[in-house]
């Protein structure tokens, strides 16, 4: 079985072989143990570097906009990477999790407990309530008021 890392799964110090990282994930790692420690499994060939392909980004950034979740950009490549190559990912990011059982790739928690739910966020007027897709602006158009995240859907998994 093949993994794709995050930095989350990287920093609880489990690191699978083979493992696959991307260049962003790479650039994530700053302390310095968690850093050697990966340097360590490339340069001994149990975890290799690889970029997500463009159309895998594109696809990803795409059921990401339908969800509501915020990933960072980096996030986004790790669930792309994953796709490209038919990987697990190994993660404990509750965004990368959702998004990934959505598009049907399989997820390990590294040290949590994962998910049990793929959820679909909408966005909700801290004032008035009005409730509102995940895509819209943060700000409400009756009152003005700031919108908050909140789970619209539950599917239990």
């Amino acid at each position: 079985m093949q993994f794709v890392l995050d930095s989350s799964a990287i920093f609880s110090g489990h690191i699978p072989d083979p493992g696959y990282i991307t260049p962003e994930v790479e650039m994530e790692i700053k302390d310095s143990s968690s850093a050697m420690d990966i340097r360590s499994h490339i340069n001994s060939g149990k975890v290799t570097i690889r970029a997500a392909t463009s159309q895998s980004i594109a696809q990803v950034t795409k059921v990401t906009k339908g969800t509501g979740d915020t990933l960072s950009g980096t996030d986004i490549t790790v669930i792309a990477l994953a796709l490209d190559i038919g990987a697990t990912i190994l993660s404990d990011d509750f965004g990368i999790l959702n998004v990934a059982k959505r598009m049907g790739i399989d997820c390990i928690p590294a040290k949590t407990a994962g998910i049990n739910e793929i959820l679909t966020w909408g966005k909700k007027c801290t004032g008035c309530g009005k409730r509102y897709s995940a895509g819209h602006d943060d700000v409400c158009d009756i009152c003005g008021s700031p919108l908050k995240r909140y789970a619209r859907k539950r599917k239990s998994i």
